[in-house]
């Protein structure tokens, strides 16, 4: 199933049908994942979510990714 985009709409599935009506005051979602895991920061960009900065956690270095809700 590696690149069909069912990693995509899973993870979007899951922020608009779960996160956020769970959650309806927030606004953003966030998503950090460390650089050297191309294919998760890829996945959450093809979900919608773009990349804010980079950050050392663990010693590993990351990218915060950010998706805003969707107004319906």
């Amino acid at each position: 199933m590696i690149g069909l985009g069912v990693g995509r709409r899973m993870l979007r599935h899951f922020v608009d049908q779960i996160a956020f009506p769970g959650h309806p005051e927030e606004r953003l979602c966030w998503i950090g994942h460390e650089l050297e895991n191309v294919a998760a920061w890829r996945c959450s960009e093809a979900a919608g979510f773009s990349p804010v900065r980079e950050y050392v956690e663990d010693d590993n270095r990351c990218v915060l990714t950010v998706r805003q809700a969707t107004i319906a």
